[in-house]
């Protein structure tokens, strides 16, 4: 009847109904399977809800945070709001959120100190840096060479292991005029990369 669906599963669960179920015997169970398409129709059925789940994911997948501009907008209001709570000043004309007021206890005496606001500052970046990811800005490569920054090395071998005959005759000459073996005294080498 599909994954998970057992007649076995059906009749116990009948059968700890006890006199509400239907049927207890499995031998019923099955001319009803038989009779009503059981397996055909728990087919259809899965088929049609994974139909609905694949366009509930694909509805999802078109709106909202999952486009990537909705994504640069909001972020882009991030970054302001950053901007404009770098830039606050407070009544003494000063960056206060730049600049936080602290307490620093320096020999049992407490002293007003003030320290820059570096997580504002690195909020700020961090939202910069994802609008650059999301718009394909800074975007990283990454080479990968060889022993000693050279080439990449790469050997392959196969084995072809039939009786002779001219199958193998047919085969090992296909492989020759691709260029893909070499063959001397009766023996069939990968053919070497030209580099």
């Amino acid at each position: 009847m599909g994954p998970g669906r057992l007649l076995t599963s059906v009749a116990d669960e009948y059968a700890e109904m006890h006199q509400n179920a239907p049927t207890q015997s499995i031998h019923t169970l099955k001319r009803w399977s038989q009779r009503y398409s059981w397996p055909e129709r728990a087919a259809s059925y899965d088929v049609e809800l994974e139909a609905q789940k694949n366009a509930q994911a694909e509805a999802i997948m078109q709106e909202g945070l999952a486009l990537a501009h909705n994504r640069v907008d909001k972020l882009k209001d991030l970054a302001g709001l950053l901007w404009s709570e770098m830039h606050e000043r407070g009544e003494d004309d000063t960056l206060h959120n730049l600049w936080v007021p602290d307490v620093k206890n320096i020999g049992g005496v407490a002293v007003d100190i003030e320290h820059f606001n570096a997580g504002i500052i690195r909020e700020y970046r961090d939202s910069l840096d994802d609008i650059a990811k999301e718009t394909g800005g800074r975007v990283k490569i990454q080479e990968v060479t060889g022993k000693g920054g050279g080439p990449i090395e790469t050997k392959s071998e196969t084995t072809v292991a039939v009786n002779h005959g001219d199958e193998l005759r047919e085969f090992i000459r296909a492989l020759h005029d691709s260029g893909l073996a070499e063959i001397d005294d009766d023996e069939v080498h990968p053919a070497q990369a030209n580099t």
